[in-house]
């Protein structure tokens, strides 16, 4: 996505369009990829620690990823062959999981004492995040068509998919795509982000979804 740049403010929406998946089952790529969010969720919960470093002194996504994956890691990865870029997707979406189970927690535990007799917060047993594809894990996006790598019983695959998108004007740079699985429809969302003069005007810009 886009960088800060003096003199500017970047603004964000979404592009949310309809995914033609010709019979393939997404549903075997979301539930392989929150598979993964759960084990990452249990590391996070045993080594909270990495939370609050910064990535860029191994902390974070990859402060997991390096307990995980590699040379002998302290707690091995149980899925054989999942993608590099779903597996630092569905680190950040585990630790994001985490703080928020444990900012309640720790509302519970500070908690006033006419609260005492509530119960704490429970964690999470399981999860349903939409994938969402880093760089790498999506590729030959030309706004009516994309190659996405899912899972295809069992293999992981390059599968190109077309899509239905609304008119996306090209000053907006187009983010990690998502895809979103409800009932018998199939989504691509894409972020969007585009520069605007720093004038103070942001608000009416943030936040706008556009759906095909």
């Amino acid at each position: 996505m886009l960088k800060k740049k003096k003199g500017f403010n970047i603004v964000t929406k979404s592009a949310k369009c309809k995914l033609i998946r010709t019979g393939l089952d997404l549903l075997e790529t979301k539930t392989a990829f929150n598979s993964v969010v759960a084990f990452y969720f249990a590391l996070v919960n045993t080594h909270p620690e990495g939370v609050n470093i910064q990535v860029t002194e191994n902390g974070g996504w990859r402060y997991y990823e390096l307990l995980s994956v590699g040379e002998n890691p302290k707690y091995p990865l149980p899925f054989n062959s999942f993608p590099v870029q779903l597996r630092r997707s569905a680190i950040r979406r585990a630790i994001g999981a985490w703080q928020s189970w444990n900012t309640n927690y720790q509302k519970w535990l500070h908690r006033k004492s006419k609260h005492k007799h509530h119960r704490p917060p429970v964690q999470p047993r399981q999860f349903s995040f939409s994938p969402s594809f880093d760089a790498g894990a999506w590729k030959l996006d030309d706004g009516a068509s994309i190659c996405l790598k899912i899972l295809v019983k069992g293999q992981w695959k390059w599968i190109k998919f077309e899509y239905l998108a609304p008119n996306i004007a090209n000053e907006w740079s187009k983010g990690a795509p998502s895809v979103v699985v409800k009932n018998n429809d199939a989504y691509i969302v894409f972020p969007l982000q585009k520069y605007v003069p720093a004038t103070g005007g942001i608000s009416r810009w943030a936040g706008k979804f556009i759906t095909m």
